[in-house]
């Protein structure tokens, strides 16, 4: 392992196995791949994320586009609080900006924007064949 190596991983085997109903003490960083940018038909899809207790916070590679959700309240993520709450969107972008400073880079500000305007697979553009045997 490189010197300076810190794993922010947790023990969550209790948790799975049920025998506690602990969740992660500290906030948990994760990026979208690089090249899904428009995945899925959708997007374009924020770069980074943090969960920190009932927050969610999204947000693009500088920082911009927050979107901000309480998952205890919202766990479908339909209202994005980023406007109503600037002082957690502000510590949750510095914290995910920051983490993100430390990982290796992914290439992914430097692959660009996807063209939206290109039909993506599943995203209806195309009209799926017909089965055979359907009702008429």
């Amino acid at each position: 392992m490189p010197a300076g190596v810190k794993f922010d991983g947790e023990n969550l085997a209790p948790v799975l196995l049920g025998k506690s109903a602990a969740s992660r003490n500290t906030p948990i960083f994760w990026r979208r791949p690089p090249d899904r940018k428009m995945a899925y038909g959708a997007g374009p899809l924020p770069d980074l994320s943090v969960r920190e207790g009932d927050w969610k916070l999204l947000c693009d590679y500088d920082g911009s586009k927050p979107e901000l959700y309480n998952l205890a309240s919202d766990p479908g993520e339909a209202a994005n609080l980023a406007a109503k709450q600037p002082d957690v969107v502000a510590r949750l972008t510095q914290s995910v900006l920051a983490w993100n400073a430390t990982m290796p880079q992914d290439n992914g500000a430097k692959l660009g924007v996807e063209d939206s305007s290109t039909p993506k697979k599943g995203d209806g553009s195309k009209k799926a064949p017909k089965k055979k045997g359907g009702a008429k």
